[in-house]
């Protein structure tokens, strides 16, 4: 595929470039940071090194500046082509990054991309870039455990902003009822806590994600009488079950998530008998959790549930981990408008 500038504006105005450089980055990775981009009123356009994500990218954003570039040379026209152009934005730390980190006179910022946990290795050769953008104090403490030195490289913290309106939804606590529930496998106690927020906790409705989704057949005639308290959903259209408030959340050690954190609920989490839950080492801090292992357990964390002693907890690892107070006061829309 030969370079093709048609989609770069003419007597554009973009001051900003997104780079994709990874097979691994798809369409949603650019997605993840397309839709916050779009809410600012700047130019910017979306630099993309493999053919498959350009093809698929022009066809989803049709009037955004997608560009594709498979050499040194390609990418060295694309920018020349952006005389306005100020910064880079980079979403993976790869080889052909360095394409783009040769030109001094422009500020380079590496700001990850939805799966950066999975993906981020932290090496010198981020030192790299001019500015890091991270969510929160955890990550700035990651690069500085990793790093003797950091160098000239500045460390900003931003927030998520895709996860804005998480937060404002769930700022205030109601009390609505309901309890969702996702575990990766059966556990026997499943069926014990259903009857529980089934009957002596009937005031609940429940929200039921298994990733062994055939299994919930098997709950069929167990919850049979309260069918219209139980909803049962697949692994894929758990975004669709979080877009609905919750008193709590129940999940298991393989499901938790720092992003649960974003809703301001109390989350239980179920822990094998035979697990020490002391050597237990999750992505959120287990002082942050209510966790049980057995019937007895869950009903006594249940009963003091709107007491909810570990709020405090779970506040101070949200700002730590997502980084609430810059995502509310708007830190990457600062950021931007200060490029």
């Amino acid at each position: 595929m030969a370079l093709n500038l048609s989609k770069l504006k003419t007597n554009n105005q973009n001051i900003c470039m997104l780079h994709l450089a990874s097979e691994k980055l798809n369409k949603y990775h650019l997605a993840y940071w397309i839709e916050i981009f779009d809410k600012y009123p700047l130019q910017i356009s979306y630099l993309v090194r493999d053919k498959k994500s350009f093809k698929e990218l022009i066809r989803l954003y049709p009037t955004h500046q997608i560009l594709f570039a498979s050499t040194p040379v390609d990418v060295e026209t694309i920018v020349n082509a952006q005389v306005l152009l100020k910064a880079v934005f980079f979403s993976l730390n790869t080889v052909k990054d360095i394409h783009l980190l040769r030109f001094n006179h422009l500020k380079h910022i590496f700001i990850g991309t939805k799966e950066s946990k999975q993906l981020l290795q932290y090496t010198k050769a981020y030192r790299a870039y001019d500015e890091i953008w991270v969510s929160g104090q955890h990550m700035i403490d990651k690069y500085k455990s990793s790093f003797e030195n950091v160098g000239h490289m500045n460390l900003k913290i931003i927030g998520k902003p895709q996860i804005k309106e998480i937060f404002l939804e769930n700022e205030t606590y109601e009390n609505r009822h309901r309890v969702f529930i996702y575990l990766s496998k059966l556990p026997s106690i499943l069926f014990q806590l259903m009857h529980l927020l089934l009957s002596s906790l009937n005031r609940y409705s429940i929200c039921l994600i298994v990733e062994q989704y055939s299994i919930i057949n098997n709950l069929k005639m167990m919850i049979k009488g309260y069918s219209s308290k139980v909803d049962s959903y697949p692994k894929n259209k758990i975004s669709d079950v979080l877009s609905s408030s919750f008193d709590y959340f129940i999940t298991d050690i393989d499901t938790i998530s720092i992003a649960y954190l974003a809703y301001n609920k109390p989350l239980l989490v179920y822990v094998d008998k035979n697990i020490d839950k002391t050597t237990l080492k999750l992505d959120i801090p287990n002082d942050a959790l209510y966790l049980f292992s057995n019937q007895e357990e869950f009903l006594e964390i249940v009963k003091n549930i709107d007491k909810d002693i570990l709020k405090s907890k779970r506040d101070y690892y949200t700002q730590y981990f997502l980084g609430k107070i810059e995502t509310l006061e708007d830190r990457f829309a600062q950021e931007l408008i200060g490029l």
